[in-house]
């Protein structure tokens, strides 16, 4: 089982390769709001 701390890294790993460790470029690169759902859902899931 992984630790809440451990997760939250894996989460903050993939927001800075995938957007530069940058929200609002995850929300402009969202074409919805169920799309940008599902790619904060994916943070961490690589």
């Amino acid at each position: 089982m992984t630790s809440t701390a451990t997760k939250l890294l894996e989460i903050m790993e993939d927001l800075i390769k995938v957007y530069d460790g940058d929200l609002n470029r995850l929300h402009e690169m969202a074409d919805d709001e169920g799309d940008l759902e599902d790619l904060l859902k994916g943070l961490g899931r690589a």
